[in-house]
């Protein structure tokens, strides 16, 4: 059990059902949430025991200290420590909490947070770039629009490599990928109008491969082709 001085509400974590005492007033001012559960009209108000069986501790840590000291203490990467995988879940999954109890400026915190881990290259100088389970995580718990969607998708067009996408299954984060991906050229033909003149090698959209001829370089037909290859 932890616990706070001062007029307090219990907020009832995770399946363990661990507690947390804390103060109401505190709560009740950064999120609509806890705004709404703490007035004297819902059982919970009256009890002053808001049930939070779906989260768990570690998320709902992040967010007393943030309530508390408005920081979120995140560690960096480090050259002696490399494994961040479950740094960036928590902070993740914080953003996350913030959408559930609408408290934006935690979610705003959470983000510079990520920023800061992921903007720390690693020993061989390279950018974070989401994995697959980050980004599917982060559009698990994210409406259409939301940052932190953008967020993985910037990142992943910035720094991304092609086996990023392998197991990706949320058809949202490859619509906007693909969108982000559209945007970004459209963006350079509008700074570089000379850019958008068309020119394509139509040998990439070719079967044969870069070492065997095209048919218009030879004067061989179609069929005698084939016997090539």
């Amino acid at each position: 059990m932890r616990s706070f001085e001062g007029d307090i509400t219990t907020l009832v974590v995770g399946l363990q059902e661990l507690q947390y005492h804390v103060h109401r007033d505190r709560f009740a001012a950064r999120s609509a949430f806890f705004g709404i559960a703490a007035k004297p009209d819902w059982k919970e108000g009256r009890e002053r025991r808001i049930p939070l069986p779906d989260d768990v501790p570690e998320v709902v840590d992040l967010y007393i200290q943030w309530v508390y000291t408005r920081s979120i203490f995140s560690r960096t990467r480090s050259d002696e420590d490399e494994n961040t995988s479950g740094e960036l879940d928590l902070l993740i999954d914080g953003f996350v909490f913030g959408e559930k109890i609408q408290d934006r400026q935690f979610q705003d915190a959470s983000v510079d947070s990520l920023i800061a881990l992921l903007s720390t290259p690693d020993k061989k100088t390279r950018p974070w770039s989401p994995s697959t389970s980050h980004a599917d995580r982060a559009y698990r718990g994210t409406p259409e629009g939301s940052p932190l969607r953008k967020l993985m998708v910037d990142q992943l067009l910035l720094h991304g490599q092609r086996d990023n996408l392998d197991g990706v299954y949320h058809i949202d984060h490859l619509v906007d990928l693909a969108a982000a991906s559209i945007d970004s050229r459209t963006a350079i033909r509008l700074k570089n109008p000379k850019k958008s003149t068309i020119n394509v090698n139509n040998c990439w959209y070719h079967h044969h491969a870069d070492d065997q001829p095209c048919y218009r370089d030879t004067g061989l037909s179609t069929p005698e082709l084939r016997e090539l290859w």
